[in-house]
């Protein structure tokens, strides 16, 4: 077995952070500790900037994908970066079965800070999976981030739970997409601090229900339902050290299901498949909206 993590940020000012030594990781810098472990890396962390070298993004994206190549094979991407925080979501959608979490970078030059960059993660769409680090806690989120990256490399046919109501349209929506791939689980309303489970996918109602989720020592991937204060929402799952947030929840099930594929080739086929199955329907929509336009052009004209 080859376990792998993949490490980017989108600009030459992040490098600091990767070359910073940390407390809690023995106090070795990332790489050194990744070498420590025994997990290796796909190069040294990737300069990758969306919005100045989009094709490179793609490219190492795409190569990513192949470090799964064979069953035995694991790999976890960890992007760092600021401000309009593009590069996890673009990387994400060139691939099909790699868990990515996105860490937002703290930047206090701009209108937002680091929340615009944890913004551009948890409000990615339906299907562009990506696990976001809140942004902003009294331990680095960089460094939270590798040892979730860490604990999901270390997962062997793990246990799933579903802390929701069913009644919710978000735990439907959620626990559809689990159904969907043909993953057990178990689900409940809420969930005691000493539940042995290695996976959580928790659909909260709102601020103050998140702690209790997250208690435990399984990965909490977390979404919360619209329509709260989010500044109040990231004070509270910042200190949280073992969650990621989920402003969808078809997101966080799909999490969950690339965590899982990570011990399950079958899985990993399924995972290929949705992503095929998700851009043939938006361009199928896209030839339909394309052929109505020509049309009424040509009602015009007449």
């Amino acid at each position: 077995m080859v376990d792998k993590m993949i490490l980017g940020m989108g600009s030459p000012s992040d490098l600091k952070a990767f070359d910073k030594r940390y407390t809690l990781l023995d106090d070795l810098t990332i790489q050194g500790y990744l070498e420590q472990q025994g997990i290796r890396q796909l190069d040294p962390p990737l300069l990758v900037s969306c919005h100045r070298t989009p094709k490179r993004v793609v490219s190492y994206a795409l190569q990513s994908d192949n470090l799964l190549s064979r069953p035995k094979d694991r790999a976890v991407a960890v992007l760092y970066g600021g401000l309009a925080f593009a590069l996890p979501g673009i990387f994400a959608s060139e691939t099909a079965a790699i868990p990515v979490i996105g860490v937002p970078a703290a930047s206090s030059s701009i209108i937002g800070g680091e929340y615009d960059a944890a913004l551009s993660v948890y409000n990615l769409p339906p299907g562009t999976v990506v696990g976001g680090m809140p942004p902003h806690g009294k331990v680095s989120t960089l460094e939270k981030a590798v040892f979730l990256a860490e604990d999901q490399l270390r997962l062997e046919s793990p246990e799933l739970v579903v802390i929701a109501d069913p009644k919710e349209k978000a735990a439907a929506s959620a626990m559809g997409i689990l159904d969907s791939f043909g993953i057990k689980y178990t689900q409940k309303k809420t969930m005691g601090k000493t539940d042995g489970y290695d996976l959580c996918v928790h659909i909260a109602s709102g601020p103050g229900k998140i702690v209790h989720a997250a208690n435990t020592s399984h990965i909490a991937l977390q979404h919360v339902t619209p329509g709260h204060d989010m500044r109040e929402i990231f004070d509270e799952i910042g200190d949280l050290a073992n969650s990621l947030y989920f402003g969808r929840p078809e997101n966080a099930a799909l999490f969950a299901v690339r965590a899982m594929a990570m011990s399950d080739p079958d899985l990993r086929a399924k995972l290929g498949k949705y992503r095929s199955d998700q851009m043939e329907s938006v361009e199928k929509k896209y030839g339909a909206e394309r052929n109505m336009t020509k049309e009424l052009k040509r009602r015009k004209r007449r």
